[in-house]
């Protein structure tokens, strides 16, 4: 009981900044939610699993427990990029967004086809673009933070705005579709576990 209250007051004090270490603490005391949760503030970490990576504690644990780690982070950024794969997890209110309403920008050209919750729409080229590139980004950092500072996003709004039609409505729109995204990314993302420890 005292060494699991050790856990959470270790937790409550360092997991904002040494969530390795505490995931490296956690793993040799073989506290399980601890593990998980100092696992998901790693998702933060850009291409987890580069030489630089290490971190204190690492010595105090098995390449199992380090393996776990990566794996986790693996699958958390597949689950995190394919949600820009398909939108079909948008709802029927987002129907009337700027990014797939027809345009006389695009004129027919540089449009991709993607699945939506109501049917499938022709969405424009730059927003493609920021879909390929935010799912790139993704994958090597599968976190809210990679959304949020994303140079794409200013990118696809610059590519919008280009457009007399377009920029009237395209900052509204995207800011609504990226707090979406980003809570959808948070979705599935919450719903990978990481391996228990045998």
């Amino acid at each position: 009981m005292a060494l699991s209250r050790a856990g959470d007051l270790a937790m409550a004090q360092f997991l904002p900044t040494r969530f390795l270490e505490l995931y490296a603490l956690s793993c040799r005391f073989g506290w399980p939610h601890h593990a998980q949760t100092a696992a998901t503030r790693a998702l933060e970490i850009k291409d987890l699993g580069r030489p630089s990576s290490v971190f204190n504690g690492m010595r105090e644990i098995t390449a199992l427990d380090y393996h776990r780690l990566l794996e986790y982070h693996r699958k958390c950024g597949i689950a995190a990029q394919a949600v820009g794969g398909s939108l079909s997890w948008l709802g029927s209110s987002y129907r009337h967004m700027q990014m797939w309403r027809e345009c006389i920008c695009r004129g027919g050209m540089g449009i991709v086809i993607l699945q939506a919750d109501f049917g499938n729409m022709k969405v424009a080229s730059w927003f493609h673009e920021y879909l390929v590139s935010s799912g790139k980004e993704l994958l090597a950092r599968p976190c809210e933070s990679t959304l949020r500072e994303l140079s794409h996003y200013n990118r696809a709004i610059t590519k919008a705005t280009e457009c007399s039609f377009c920029r009237l409505t395209i900052v509204e729109n995207m800011d609504r579709f990226r707090t979406s995204y980003i809570a959808q990314v948070k979705k599935v993302v919450a719903t990978v576990k990481l391996e228990a420890c045998d």
